[in-house]
């Protein structure tokens, strides 16, 4: 028998082009939010209002999308005492417009909460729209790594030298020459910065300031 709960939202953009987002609803646990926030560091992170009205835990729920497609398909069981799940969603074509998230109570196909995020919502901000405190956050590798952590869906859709920026990443040796080797067989600057994100996400804080660094020399990054 299941009971009632409010619980949290937490909403991210994984990767931009094809977009997927990750949308997580469990119980309101300070605990619980900051382990899916470490999982999500490196994920755009999207302000969205949580549910006003409280779930049923321990009952399967689903998340349906128009247009898109959405794992796990049986849904999720809300619930404490395990760490919170989350729904992936991929969009499979160009989002031109608003789109619709539905949440559905299996037991009864009863819809519990509806939300209609904004396209604009699921775009990292554009360069006129950043704080200009930013650059001041550049001057350190903590603000470097931050800047990496926050903007790196920006970075693959608006570099466009990236194998200058591939040279200089085997030049320092952060990346081996068969890293090297991939990203310079990249058709399209998008996947080229694409694999170089991919790989960079993975190290330490200093190396995320090292590509920052190498970026601010270029100009190519979308603040400078």
């Amino acid at each position: 028998m299941g009971w009632d709960e409010h619980c949290d939202l937490l909403l991210y953009m994984r990767s931009k082009d094809p977009l997927i987002l990750h949308v997580y609803f469990f119980p309101v646990d300070d605990c619980a939010k900051e382990k899916v926030e470490k999982i999500e560091k490196s994920s755009y992170w999207i302000l969205h209002p949580r549910p006003d009205r409280p779930f049923r835990m321990k009952t399967p729920h689903s998340l349906d999308v128009p247009g898109a497609s959405v794992h796990p398909k049986e849904g999720i069981t809300f619930r404490r005492e395990t760490d919170p799940n989350f729904f992936k969603i991929r969009i499979k074509t160009r989002l031109e417009n608003d789109f619709h998230m539905s949440l559905i109570r299996e037991e009864d196909k009863k819809i519990v909460w509806i939300s209609r995020p904004q396209r604009e919502e699921s775009r990292p901000q554009r360069e006129e729209s950043r704080p200009q405190r930013d650059e001041s956050r550049l001057n350190s590798e903590a603000g470097k790594a931050r800047y990496f952590d926050n903007h790196w869906p920006d970075l693959i859709q608006k570099v466009t030298d990236f194998r200058i920026i591939a040279d200089k990443l085997r030049q320092q040796e952060i990346i081996h020459e068969e890293q090297y080797s991939e990203i310079r067989q990249s058709l399209t600057s998008q996947d080229g910065m694409r694999t170089i994100c991919d790989i960079i996400r993975k190290h330490s804080d200093a190396v995320k300031a090292k590509l920052i660094s190498i970026l601010q020399e270029e100009k190519n990054s979308p603040t400078f």
